[in-house]
């Protein structure tokens, strides 16, 4: 697969509830004044903010029992909410359908606070989704009062059948400060590799000893624009299936240059750079911007057979000469197809200490969805405007079992 040249994603650790592990979601803010939330952003944004995402509780869910699927088809309930909350949970706060408060003066969905303590509000549906491999979200909004961050719409999917497990996050949408409805959309959101399920979220969210505010919602419409079996099960390909513990990966030491690997960041081989005085890589990661930026390092692509557990490690070591904190993470990411295409979904990672000692990154990834590939990803961030240099060497990706 050809990476993408440049990736942001941030301050990222899986967080996890009881029973619940989702990826996190990054504010992007591009050079034209475009604000994303995505799960990874280009390089050049102006800022890349982790989103405060409060956890999914793995309780009042209701998920239905799904119906004939095709392309085209729409598969929210009452997204109108003509029939007042039916097939939506409460999940917290309150929520109403108030007739005269929806965008043609139909019915919309109203959610109040008044500012005198903090309140939340969650309404939430689930949906089957293992059918479904690519949506389009659409809701309208208008919101009254508030913050920048009152109100949003979460979309997530979950290797889990009743959004409860799995899940990692697909888009966050919030509206502007503009007065009167206004249409929040995304295209071509593609369900985790191995989902079964898809959760809808309204938030509404509002501090203590702010002004009050409302939000009112209607005619939410999550449409199916491509289908396919979401996990993979067909029979296991013996292609580069080789005995357990040989390094899959093309010129792991760095000993001799950095051919095989893709670079994001300002990349160079050095040759007393790694551990031992040996070869090793030196990623610069630089910002003119007070906000963190995370970018990929190196990255390579391998088709893994039919293999089940595997293990990956890199050695990581700050340089010393760093005006500005940061980190080095190791990631894996499984692929639904060979050379790294299809859905995919994050299988680990493991985040350095600030440190300017080698120390060893190490993750342990059980291939679950019958991926057939993985990328193996090291990232770099930056925690501010300064440098944040760092040298990687003895990358490997085994397989255990």
């Amino acid at each position: 697969m050809t990476q993408p040249l440049l990736l942001i994603a941030l301050l990222a650790s899986l967080m996890s509830a009881a029973n619940t592990s989702y990826a996190d979601i990054y504010k992007c803010v591009l050079p034209d004044g475009q604000i994303l939330f995505q799960q990874q952003c280009p390089l050049n944004a102006l800022s890349a903010d982790k989103q405060t995402i409060r956890a999914i509780s793995p309780i009042g869910f209701d998920p239905y029992s799904g119906q004939g699927l095709s392309v085209g088809a729409q598969v929210i309930i009452n997204g109108d909410f003509e029939q007042n909350t039916t097939a939506w949970t409460i999940v917290k706060g309150s929520a109403n359908a108030q007739p005269k408060e929806g965008i043609t003066d139909t019915i919309g969905l109203a959610l109040k606070t008044d500012g005198s303590k903090e309140e939340e509000h969650l309404i939430r549906q689930c949906l089957p989704v293992d059918n479904i491999t690519q949506v389009n979200i659409r809701a309208f909004v208008k919101k009254e009062g508030g913050a920048a961050d009152t109100n949003a719409l979460h979309v997530v999917s979950f290797t889990s059948k009743d959004c409860t497990s799995g899940g990692q996050y697909n888009a966050k949408l919030i509206p502007t400060e503009a007065a009167g409805w206004q249409e929040l959309s995304r295209e071509n959101l593609k369900p985790v590799l191995g989902a079964q399920s898809m959760m809808v979220e309204i938030k509404h969210f509002n501090k203590a000893s702010t002004r009050a505010a409302s939000a009112f919602w209607d005619d939410i419409t999550l449409t199916v624009t491509a289908l396919g079996s979401a996990t993979n099960t067909a029979p296991a390909k013996t292609l580069n299936t080789p005995p357990l513990g040989t390094n899959y990966l093309s010129n792991p030491s760095l000993d001799q240059n950095l051919a095989g690997w893709s670079l994001a960041w300002p990349s160079q081989w050095v040759e007393y750079g790694g551990q031992g005085l040996s070869g090793g890589a030196l990623v610069k990661a630089s910002s003119d911007f007070g906000q963190t930026l995370q970018g990929e390092a190196l990255n390579q692509c391998v088709n893994i057979g039919a293999h089940t557990e595997f293990e990956a490690r890199a050695a990581f070591k700050k340089d010393a000469l760093s005006s500005q904190l940061g980190y080095g993470k190791l990631r894996v990411i499984w692929h639904e197809d060979i050379n790294c295409q299809g859905l995919q979904r994050l299988a680990g990672s493991s985040q350095s200490s600030d440190t300017t000692q080698w120390q060893q990154l190490q993750i342990s990834a059980n291939n679950t969805s019958h991926a057939r590939s993985a990328t193996i990803s090291l990232s770099q961030a930056i925690l501010g405007v300064g440098v944040y240099s760092a040298f990687w060497d003895d990358i490997s990706f085994k397989a255990t079992q």
